[in-house]
């Protein structure tokens, strides 16, 4: 309901019904991330952080991504450079299938003018970190820090890309475009 009530424009209902699907069973975390998502865009900061807050007590590993984005998603809309690119950090080192996390978190960055500092951290952790999620290679590639590097960079991060991911293609893919 509280989906449907959302794309009528019944915003406050909406919300309610999200909330209330959320108590009835807090395992189940879509009604609580459409309703963060809802007080997000209406810039209830305090509410989003609440229902963030109750999504991570029942939230299992794999969906702990899910989590961190929105948190780097606040932090941004808040003007919190220091969180948001903590965040961003960390859906960058966490382990997952997904992407959207990392999108999303990096993507907020870029939308509150933090461009360079999220290209850094891609970056940074494609060049420093023991383990991170493969797609950080393409993020970091589509970014204008990875457009605009020198070939003797990506080339250097591309192979470490390729031994700590030896089963990802992507890696091996760019790295035969290149040569």
């Amino acid at each position: 309901r509280g989906d449907a009530r959302l794309q009528n424009e019944d915003r406050e209902r909406a919300k309610i019904d999200l909330q209330e699907a959320l108590s009835i069973d807090p395992s189940y975390t879509y009604p609580g991330l459409v309703l963060f998502d809802a007080h997000l865009q209406d810039s209830e900061f305090a509410q989003a952080h609440s229902v963030l807050i109750r999504l991570e007590e029942s939230v299992n590993e794999q969906g702990r991504p899910f989590i961190l984005a929105r948190y780097a998603q606040l932090a941004a809309k808040r003007n919190d450079l220091e969180s948001a690119a903590n965040y961003l950090r960390e859906v960058c080192l966490f382990p997952s299938d997904r992407t959207w996390p990392i999108k999303a978190s990096y993507d907020a960055m870029v939308d509150a003018g933090w461009h360079q500092e999220a290209d850094k951290i891609l970056q940074e952790v494609l060049e420093k970190a023991e383990n991170f999620h493969p797609w950080v290679l393409i993020a970091w590639l589509e970014s204008p820090a990875g457009e605009a590097a020198q070939p003797e960079t990506t080339l250097r991060i591309l192979e470490r890309v390729n031994r700590i991911h030896p089963r990802n293609a992507q890696g091996f893919d760019v790295l035969a475009e290149m040569l």
